[in-house]
C-alpha cells in the first residue's frame, strides 16, 4: 500500500470504531458522525485531515440513517472542524482559521453533491463557527465574538458568490448564533439568550447595510431560534418550544420598533 492508502485505511478504521462505540453508547446520529470525523482527523496526516474527516462523518451519518442532505451537512461540518483545528494548531490567525474552515466546508459540500447555494451556506457557517471559537478561546467578550463571527460569515459568503442580501443574512445568523452560544455558556436564562441573540442579529444586519425592517426581521428570527434551542435543551415539549419561540420573536420585533401587526406576523412565522 502507498502511504496515502495506509493513511486512508487508518482513518477509516479509527472512524468506524468511534462511530460503533458512539452507536453502542446510544448517542445520536449527529454525535456518531462528529466522533467519527474527530477519530479520522486524529489518525490522518495533516494534509488529509479535512478530507478524511469529511468522508468519515458522511459515512457515519449514512450508517446512522441520515438523509443525503444531512450526510452532506455532516461532511462539511467535519471538514471545517478539522481544517480549523489544524490552522489553530499551526498558530494561524483567527481570520485564517475561518477562511480555511470555509474552504474545507465548501469543498466537502461540493464533493457531497450540494448545490452552489448550499455550498456557500456551509462555507459561511463554517467560517462563523471558526471565528467564534477563536474569539472565545482568546477570551473576548460575547459582543466581540458575535461581531467577528458575523464578519467571517459575510466574507465567506461573499467569496462563495452570494448576493449582498444573502451575505447580510449570513452575517446576522452568525452573530445571533455566537451571541446565543456565549449566553448559554454563561448560564444565562432562555429569555436572556433570546434577547442577546436578537440584539446581535440586529446589529450585524445594520452593519451589513440592511434596512430597519430587515434588521427587525433578523432580530425576531434570531430570538425565536435561540428561544427554541434553549427550550429544546431544557427538554421541553415541541408545543412549549413553539410557544416560547413565538413569544421571543414578538418581543424582539417590539424591541426593534415593529408595529403590532408586524409583531404578530413575526410571532406566527
Amino acid at each position: 500500500m502507498t502511504k496515502e492508502q495506509q493513511a486512508e485505511q487508518a482513518a477509516s478504521a479509527a472512524a468506524s470504531a468511534a462511530a460503533d462505540a458512539a452507536r453502542d453508547a446510544g448517542l445520536s446520529a449527529d454525535e456518531q458522525a462528529t466522533l467519527a470525523a474527530e477519530a479520522a482527523q486524529k489518525a490522518a496526516p495533516a494534509d488529509q485531515q479535512a478530507t478524511l474527516a469529511a468522508e468519515a462523518a458522511q459515512k457515519a451519518a449514512a450508517d446512522a440513517g441520515m438523509t443525503k442532505e444531512q450526510q452532506a451537512e455532516q461532511a462539511a461540518s467535519g471538514a471545517a472542524s478539522a481544517a480549523a483545528d489544524a490552522a489553530r494548531d499551526a498558530g494561524l490567525s483567527a481570520d485564517k482559521q475561518a477562511t480555511l474552515a470555509a474552504e474545507a466546508a465548501q469543498k466537502a459540500a461540493a464533493d457531497a453533491g450540494m448545490t452552489k447555494e448550499q455550498q456557500a451556506e456551509q462555507a459561511a457557517s463554517a467560517a462563523a463557527s471558526a471565528a467564534a471559537d477563536a474569539a472565545r478561546d482568546a477570551g473576548l467578550p460575547a459582543d466581540q465574538q458575535a461581531t467577528l463571527a458575523a464578519e467571517a460569515a459575510q466574507k465567506a459568503a461573499a467569496d462563495a458568490g452570494m448576493t449582498k442580501e444573502q451575505q447580510a443574512e449570513q452575517a446576522a445568523s452568525a452573530a445571533a448564533s455566537a451571541a446565543a452560544h456565549a449566553a448559554r455558556d454563561a448560564g444565562l436564562s432562555a429569555d436572556k439568550q433570546a434577547t442577546l441573540a436578537a440584539k446581535a442579529a440586529q446589529k450585524a444586519a445594520a452593519d451589513a447595510g440592511m434596512t430597519k425592517e430587515q434588521q427587525a426581521e433578523q432580530a425576531a428570527s434570531a430570538a425565536a431560534s435561540a428561544a427554541a434551542d434553549a427550550a429544546r435543551d431544557a427538554g421541553l415539549s415541541a408545543d412549549k418550544q413553539a410557544t416560547l419561540a413565538a413569544e421571543a420573536a414578538q418581543k424582539a420585533a417590539a424591541d426593534a420598533g415593529m408595529t403590532k401587526e408586524q409583531q404578530a406576523e413575526q410571532a406566527a412565522s
